[in-house]
């Protein structure tokens, strides 16, 4: 077959296919019902009407909202019982009810219902004492605030600054977290130094944040397992010197001066242990101690004349190991409105 005849059956088919798709369109369109005007216009009356019901139900809908609102704020956000009048602070650690007050700056004069919950918690927490908090309402008229308190163990200083314990330092907790001092306490004093170059502390010391030097946490260390452990309990810390990843210098009071590895801290204090024992059984008293050395530790003494001053524990106006602070034994009592008004008025 030429190529003529083969080009000539193809347009064939092809019209032949567009004519059978028109006569399948005409016959759709043949097979449509036919709406008359009437139906057309009963139809736009039944859309008519339910549009006008909708609008009655949402106008309806409306009005029980802007009903059932207003009772309810009459009920309770202008009902007086609902006033706050007691705040009720729970803390296991020094912060007292006023620094916690002033801090979550609760306003006085204020429906409870009102208050927002997650802006006190948010306050509270920005203050790096805080280790946790919760609170929550107790209807009609009462607040409670839950304090959970990083407890400070040690002081965080630089070299050459010496035995800095002030308002506004730096403690650290047994975690490393960096708390600021906002009041001196008097137990604070009793807390060792732990000495850092300059530069760590103004490039790596960020309140409410662990500080990441090893050293730093070798130092920590140090000072948790000799209050659980004490090798000899009329020797306190005084200074730990932690600027060389290698070593850590201590300074202890009366006058003994400790070299201590960063690793095995517990098994370095039972070998000062020993060595003190020995020689409080000779009557001799250690002036310096390196416990690096594992085998003949190299020590020091005082003059034979030395003897330092030991005291009886249960002796009065004597300063004893402070232990860690137990949760408080109660309930803080609440503020009277006076009281709770003369607090917020104080900038904080």
């Amino acid at each position: 077959m030429s190529k003529k005849n083969i080009s000539r059956n193809k347009r064939s088919r092809g019209k032949a296919r567009q004519a059978r798709r028109e006569a399948r369109e005409v016959r759709e369109m043949l097979d449509m019902p036919v709406e008359t005007r009437r139906g057309v216009d009963r139809r736009a009356a039944q859309y008519k009407r339910s549009l006008i019901r909708g609008f009655c139900w949402l106008g309806v809908l409306a009005i029980l909202c802007v009903g059932g609102w207003m009772l309810v704020h009459k009920a309770f956000y202008d009902n007086p019982e609902f006033m706050l009048k007691n705040v009720q602070v729970i803390t296991d650690g020094t912060l007292t009810k006023q620094e916690i007050l002033k801090a979550a700056q609760v306003p006085a004069k204020i429906n409870l219902l009102e208050i927002d919950l997650a802006e006190i918690d948010s306050r509270l927490r920005e203050r790096s004492q805080v280790k946790d908090v919760r609170v929550q309402r107790k209807v009609p008229d009462t607040l409670e605030i839950m304090v959970w308190e990083r407890m400070p163990v040690a002081w965080l200083g630089f070299q050459g600054q010496g035995l800095d314990k002030r308002q506004n330092g730096v403690l650290l907790d047994e975690d490393g977290v960096a708390i600021c001092c906002h009041t001196l306490y008097r137990e604070f004093y009793d807390f060792p130094v732990i000495l850092v170059p300059r530069d760590v502390m103004s490039e790596q010391v960020l309140f409410g944040e662990p500080v990441t030097l090893p050293s730093v946490n070798s130092a920590l260390e140090l000072v948790t397992l000799w209050r659980s452990s004490t090798p000899d309990p009329s020797v306190q810390l005084a200074q730990l010197d932690a600027s060389r990843h290698y070593r850590l210098d201590v300074d202890c009071e009366p006058e003994l001066h400790l070299v201590f590895k960063p690793d095995n801290l517990s098994g370095q204090l039972l070998k000062l242990g020993d060595a003190i024992w020995h020689a409080s059984h000779q009557n001799r008293y250690f002036s310096r101690v390196d416990l690096t050395v594992a085998d003949n530790i190299p020590v020091i003494y005082h003059d034979v004349g030395y003897a330092p001053e030991r005291h009886d524990a249960s002796s009065d106006g004597v300063l004893q190991p402070v232990p860690r602070w137990q949760p408080s034994s109660g309930m803080n009592n609440s503020l009277s409105e006076e009281e709770f008004e003369a607090i917020m008025s104080v900038d904080s």
